[in-house]
């Protein structure tokens, strides 16, 4: 839906559609394997010339979730690692928030939990200074 009111509105910056990410989980979640492609595929060519960072990351996310799907270990943590080197360089906390986590899970689902557990503790340091800015 996100999607088609996207394309509906003649939006075609990726800046401006951080939903790019949670639909490629969803799609891979209810095993739609090319819409999840297709959505990381244009949000890539969109972004191709612009300065922002967040669409690379966004892609670089959604890829690392493709290669996991695809059961390739080494691409999906490279495109994860990737993703967090990127993310040092803009504010977005609740996209990094989100970044690690699905880092962190990718990595207990290897069997790698000691691997895991700073991405994770990452994550819950910037959620509770997130809240505290907040509050």
């Amino acid at each position: 839906m996100a999607e088609e009111l996207t394309r509906w509105a003649g939006v075609r910056e990726p800046c401006h559609v951080l939903w790019t990410g949670h639909a490629v989980s969803a799609h891979l979640a209810a095993g739609r394997e090319q819409d999840a492609r297709r959505v990381a595929d244009w949000v890539q060519e969109c972004s191709s010339r612009l300065i922002c960072h967040w669409p690379r990351i966004s892609t670089t996310v959604a890829r690392a979730q493709l290669a996991d799907h695809d059961g390739d270990d080494v691409q999906a943590a490279r495109h994860f690692e990737r993703a967090l080197a990127l993310h040092a360089e803009v504010d977005l906390p609740l996209q990094r928030i989100e970044a690690l986590i699905a880092y962190g899970r990718f990595l207990r689902r290897r069997g790698r939990p000691d691997e895991a557990r700073p991405a994770l503790a990452a994550a819950a340091g910037l959620a509770q200074a997130a809240s505290e800015g907040i509050a």
